[in-house]
This record gives structure tokens, sequence and C-alpha cells, in this order.
């Protein structure tokens, strides 16, 4: 596969540690008129540290953006670790359902809000995530033209997916699936 997903490197590794699930997306400055499109369903999680800010997580895990900076490479090169399939799609336009959601994600309050305030006209979109942890990450150059504020990224090389392990069980992501589904219906 050689298909990625931008998004912050704390928010990879909450993902990792399985204590996030969920994506939310509007779309990039450099996406066609600047809205998200769910190109592919499977993708790797491609660690971006453009616009993080540790303001925008929840106080409890300031420890993993710390960690997330740590593991930051070099502006060259980056790690890829996992990847991960859309089991659901959601419009999300009420505070309210972001924060019942919370078990689920790490983001701020600051930082929901924040997200559902730009640009209100655009639809917000949360992506529920099966993931997977790639039992040999792999080491990349981080090219200039993976760079700026878009959403998808066809990376040079290819990328296999095996072997890879699911970061919830089957069972915890049936009840997490259940659970976050029932808010939307």
């Amino acid at each position: 596969m050689k298909v990625a997903l931008k998004e912050w490197a704390v928010i990879v590794q909450a993902i990792k540690l399985g204590c996030h699930h969920l994506l939310l997306r509007k779309g990039g400055l450099a996406d066609k008129k600047q809205e998200f499109n769910l190109e592919q369903d499977k993708f790797f999680l491609f660690p971006t540290y453009e616009h993080q800010e540790i303001q925008f997580i929840q106080s409890k895990v300031h420890a993993l953006y710390n960690q997330a900076l740590k593991n930051y490479i070099s502006e060259d090169e980056l790690l890829i670790e996992c990847w991960a399939e859309v089991k659901g799609v959601f419009k999300v336009s009420d505070l309210k359902i972001l924060k019942q959601l919370e078990p689920y994600h790490i983001w701020s309050e600051e930082y929901l809000k924040m997200r559902l305030n730009y640009k209100p006209e655009k639809n917000l979109f949360l992506l529920l995530l099966r993931t997977y942890q790639l039992k040999n990450p792999q080491r990349i150059k981080n090219l200039t033209r993976y760079s700026g504020c878009r959403s998808w990224i066809q990376l040079e090389d290819e990328i296999s997916l095996d072997p890879s392990t699911p970061i919830l069980s089957e069972n915890d992501f049936k009840i997490l699936n259940k659970n976050i589904t029932s808010h939307f219906l």
C-alpha cells in the first residue's frame, strides 16, 4: 500500500496505545476544494508535527505529546508504524456528542470547539478507525511533496501491511464500534 493520511504525531502515538480511535476531518488547505474526501478506506497513518499543539489534547495525556516529540527522527525521515481501516464516517455538528465520545479520543474541548467553529459551512466528519500496528515499522524519507496542509499522501514506495497486529481485539473493537455508532442513530 502507498496511501497515507496525515495526522498529528501525538494522535498516532495515542492510536498505537489504544486510547484514540477517531479522526476529525474538514479538509486541508491543499485538498481539492479545501474539503475532506475519503479517498481510501485503508491507509497508513503519516505522523506530522504541523499544527500539533499541547493545548489541543486533554491534560491527562500531555506525556504522550512529549513522547511524540521524542519520536521525531528528523525533517528528512519519519517512521510509519500504523495503518487504519475506516469502519464508520459520521457528520458531526454538536459539541455535546464529541464530548460524550471523550473516552475514545484525546482532543481537548478547546480543540473540538475550534474544529466545529472553523468554516462552519463545511461538514465536519468523524472517522471511526480499526487500527493496526506494523510489526516492522518503516523508516521513510520525508519528501518535500509530502509537506503542506493536505490530508492524503501518496508514498514514494510500497509498504506491506504484513505482518501487522490489530491494536484492539476483535471483541473490543465490536464494543467500541457499538458504543460510538450509538451516538449517531
